[in-house]
């Protein structure tokens, strides 16, 4: 190093003329004298130096002798030269030229010198004079400077020059050794002093005149010369002109949108402004326009200027109705997704926009109507349906409701009026037209039954929505049956008003409460009001078929089908809260096949399984009620219990169940089928209307229209809605490593199963494969819970087995009492075999456990006779009651969140009096965790669908195989 770090020295920037580069400017450290002056001793600085000098650089210096450095000749070459390995020198002599020099070796230096110099601004700097770097010290200006161009014409030529301004003073810049260091933004040496220009001003504007004081413009070649170079400065400068006029016009501006395809492929509106004749682009950034007029042999330079704060304000007007900027002039808006939208937008905006001034353009290939649309639909009301009546206003001409039926019937959202024009209708009208078209007894009509209030009701005015309330809408407080022994809770009251109020309609309904809130004390309560209405006796319950009073004694019989597990469930309830109910359980091999007898009972109940095996004569008794508790049992309608149960007849059918949508929405269907035969069409139609559209296309219109029509007969609560006294619930992810051995065999199958799985795909497809694809998945879960669930020879530990115990014995220290579930037996044989070995009892329940043993099993936890309940998911999934417990152990995480909630739900139900604490145990690095998370990203299919294992199968990926088994 020339200069030494511990020397006193100081940074300065040198503005020098490279031969071939022109103006740049060098940055040096220079010693300091002993007086503290600049000395000649000095030093070039780089970016690889320049930490050597560091005390005295600061953090622009550093960015500055980076940008600095690409100004370099040596830079220069390597980024410009078309050989990799040159010296400077040839490079300057051997392949540089103008051209190459003028577009794009400068322009990248003055890119770079811009940047440097706004970093250094007011550092020390000096003009390079014969190797002295401090030759002339260079003051920094503290304002921009201006330019005033000058136009002098007599007789035989025009003289053009510029003059330059800097507070107020006129500066010396032609012939003054002068140099421009950068043109956008213009850096220009004058004299000594380094001037800056406003941003947008072109500094190439007074490079002629760095050289020569004017440029004289001929008489011959003036009007050219007008034309090519004198408008464009007129439109971006100041001109002082002699000789010339120069006149600015004022036009009334307006605001034009022109509704097109976009740019980018979608669609919208591009803006402009109109003064006069000339029109502006929202985003040009010509902000005066200049034309040049000639009379004889005088110029005229007339000038158009643009306001733009008044054209912010259309711009922001634009904005009001919806519109933002995409890019440029060009406007859109969420949706925008065809010309149709787009006009559509026009028709519903165009009064405000015309009254803000704005014209309306269209650039499609047919012209559309934009005068207003309106649709006004009204219901009324008959004996069993409703008739709609529409007054229909398109493009401003009259269209009757059968011709816009047979519009949208085709597939199209376009009429064509008389006119010639098109008129688009709007989707609002589509979406209203076809939800009310799809359930039309009428092909020229819109008439429909009455279970299809729910998409009618907001269509009726006056006397007739008041008596359809009356009847369909209203539902009123009832007085709960004087045989009912017991309370029930406001919401549990409101549900007993509904089923009440669904009886007197004849409408059936869905009491889709949450698990735990008591849709069976509700439903008794129900069937008390019924019985007594019909003026039956005192009753007894009854197991078998003995005929117990006079034939002629009249009731009104209600059937219930249950799970099995369920029958004695209901029994106990009914002989607590409604004793006068005469039962009959149709259940075991002793059962009656025939039916005679059964108008002598208030209620009968059986079992899914013993309705469809009886079904030929179930069928034909005419029920007063039917219930299904858990209806999802018939959620699937091409099964032959979906089949059989919907044979059976009654006045009013109704629905229990916690989950009324456990796999896809085709549950619903099934189940609303059963309740109201029609209201969603027939399966095929409904796949093709709703499911197709809502779960595979995300169709938010379509699921709102279905969301429509069952809202008036699907009654759902929620824990957190209503039973604000349930204790909290807690629930909380314990994640598990697995042991060395178990991490081995685990990595050893998922590779085996994913090799053969992706054989599989690639030889017989994807849907041929997911046999082999659920074998795997089994296995590895089995795997990740304990390697003994797959192979019983199995000798070492499981990470997760161990925290389980660990956990298990901790909560009976503390003297908590535990449901735990698992999905797999022999996940739960491992817990049982622990407990023995410890000489803890505890009660056990599978798909196996017989009907009275499992009623043995749940009074003994509950009377706290056993601390422990081990649980089958699906045996023990719904129909508990086992408040008891204030723990739950999920010892495997399963597809369906809902059953899991399901689970835990069996404590956290009200009678709980507990906080209640939920496990859930995830092996890490496992297809369990990887699941978990590919089933959350899944979940915005739609929030009401919940999905089993055998559906999630059916609809994995070959993306989805990589991401499991990788």
């Amino acid at each position: 190093m020339r200069i030494s770090a511990q020397a006193s020295f100081d940074i300065v920037y040198s503005i020098s003329v490279h031969p071939q580069l022109g103006p740049v400017v060098e940055p040096y450290i220079v010693e300091l004298t002993s007086a503290g002056n600049l000395s000649m001793v000095n030093q070039k600085v780089h970016s690889i130096n320049a930490d050597y000098f560091d005390k005295k650089l600061d953090e622009n210096d550093y960015k500055a002798i980076k940008l600095l450095d690409e100004c370099s000749p040596e830079f220069i070459t390597k980024k410009f030269s078309k050989i990799a390995k040159i010296k400077p020198r040839d490079f300057f002599e051997k392949q540089f030229d103008d051209q190459l020099f003028q577009k794009r070796i400068r322009p990248h230096i003055e890119k770079k010198l811009a940047e440097a110099l706004e970093l250094i601004r007011n550092k020390k700097l000096y003009f390079t004079y014969f190797n002295n770097i401090v030759y002339q010290p260079i003051e920094w200006a503290t304002e921009s400077a201006s330019v005033l161009f000058h136009l002098r014409r007599n007789e035989t030529n025009t003289h053009y020059f510029a003059t330059v301004k800097y507070n107020n003073h006129r500066l010396h810049f032609s012939q003054n050794n002068s140099l421009i260091l950068s043109t956008s933004p213009c850096f220009l040496m004058a004299g000594n002093m380094l001037l800056h220009f406003e941003n947008d001003f072109d500094g190439a504007k007074i490079k002629p005149f760095i050289s020569r004081k004017f440029i004289e413009i001929p008489r011959a070649s003036e009007e050219q010369y007008f034309k090519k170079f004198v408008v464009p400065l007129l439109e971006k400068n100041d001109v002082y002109a002699v000789g010339l006029e120069i006149v600015t016009e004022r036009h009334e501006a307006s605001p034009v949108i022109k509704l097109t395809r976009l740019l980018d492929g979608s669609f919208g509106v591009v803006l402009a402004f109109n003064y006069g004749i000339h029109e502006f682009p929202y985003h040009s950034l010509k902000k005066v326009s200049v034309s040049l007029h000639k009379t004889g042999d005088s110029y005229i330079f007339k000038r158009i200027k643009r306001s733009s704060q008044w054209e912010e304000i259309k711009k922001q007007t634009l904005e009001m109705y919806g519109l933002h900027q995409v890019a440029g002039s060009e406007f859109s808006f969420e949706n925008a997704t065809s010309e149709h939208s787009v006009v559509e937008w026009a028709v519903q905006n165009k009064e405000n926009l015309l009254k803000a001034g704005f014209r309306i353009k269209q650039n499609f290939s047919q012209e559309y109507s934009l005068e207003e649309s309106s649709m006004h639909l009204v219901a009324s009301m008959h004996d069993d349906w409703f008739d709609v009546h529409a007054k229909i206003i398109l493009g401003g001409i009259e269209v009757s409701i059968k011709a816009l039926r047979a519009a949208i019937k085709k597939g199209t959202n376009v009429y064509m009026l008389p006119n010639g024009e098109v008129a688009v209708i709007p989707q609002k009208w589509i979406d209203q037209i076809q939800g009310l078209a799809l359930f039309s007894q009428s092909e020229d009509e819109l008439k429909l039954k009455k279970q299809h209030i729910g998409i009618v009701e907001p269509l009726l005015r006056g006397n007739d929505l008041a008596e359809t309330k009356n009847q369909f809408i209203g539902v009123q407080d009832v007085e709960l049956p004087l045989g009912f022994e017991g309370q029930l809770r406001p919401y549990q009251k409101a549900g007993f008003n509904w089923l009440y109020f669904l009886y007197r309609t004849r409408l059936g309904g869905c009491l889709a409460d949450d698990m735990g809130l008591g849709k069976t004390v509700q439903s008794l309560a129900f069937l008390q009001k019924i019985k007594e209405e019909s003026g039956g006796a005192e009753n007894q319950e009854h197991q078998g078929q003995t005929e117990l009073f006079s034939s002629n004694e009249k009731r009104k019989t209600s059937l219930l089908v249950v799970p099995t597990s369920l029958i004695y469930n209901w029994v106990v309830e009914a002989k607590k809260f409604t004793p006068d109910l005469k039962i009959l359980r149709h259940v075991g091999l002793e059962r009656q096949k025939h039916t005679s007898f059964f108008s002598k009972y208030d209620l009968v109940i059986t079992t899914y399984g013993t309705a469809r095996n009886d079904m030929d004569f179930l069928k034909n008794f005419h029920f007063e009620i039917v219930i299904l508790d858990e209806s999802q049992f018939i959620k699937n309608p091409t099964s032959q219990l979906a089949k059989k149960i919907n044979l059976l007849q009654a006045q009013l059918k109704i629905t229990l169940t916690g989950t009324p949508i456990e796999n896809t929405i085709t549950d619903l269907w099934s189940q609303m089928n059963f309740v109201n035969a029609g209201l969603l069409g027939n399966y095929k139609f409904f796949e093709k209307q709703f499911v197709q559209p809502i779960e595979k296309q995300f169709d938010i219109v379509k699921s709102e229209q279905l969301q429509q029509i069952i809202k008036p007969f699907v009654m759902r609560r929620t824990k957190m809605q209503v039973a604000t006294d349930l204790p909290p619930k807690t629930e909380q992810i314990v994640y598990c490593d697995m042991t060395e051995l178990q991490q081995d065999i685990y990595e050893k199958t998922k590779s085996t199963y994913r090799n053969m799985i992706l054989d599989s795909v690639q030889k017989n497809g994807l849907a041929k494969s997911r046999i082999q694809l659920l074998a795997g998945l089994t296995k590895l879960r089995q795997i990740a819970n304990h390697p003994l669930l797959d192979n019983p020879d199995y000798e070492g530990d499981s990470g997760k087995f161990e925290q389980i115990e660990q956990m298990l014995f901790t909560a009976l220290e503390e003297n908590h009492n535990l449901l735990i579930f698992s999905q797999f037996v022999g996940h739960l044989s491992l817990v049982e075999n622990l407990l023995k070995q410890n000489e803890i009892d505890y009660s056990y329940l599978d798909g196996s456990t017989p009907q009275m043993q499992r009623k043995k099993e749940v009074e003994r936890f509950q009377n706290n006779e056993k601390r422990v309940f081990l649980i089958s998911l699906k045996a023990g999934g719904f129909g508990l009651n086992l408040t008891a417990a204030d723990y739950v152990f999920l010892l495997d995480p399963w597809w369906n969140p809902a059953a899991e909630n399901q689970a835990i739900d069996r404590t956290h139900r009200i009678g709980q009096t507990q906080n209640v604490f939920s496990y859930k145990f995830v092996t890490n690095n496992s297809v369990e965790e990887k699941i978990i998370g590919l089933q959350n990203r899944k979940k915005e299919l739609s929030n009401s669908l919940i999905k089993t294992e055998e559906s999630y199968i059916k609809q994995v990926t070959l993306e989805d195989i990589e991401q499991i088994f990788g």
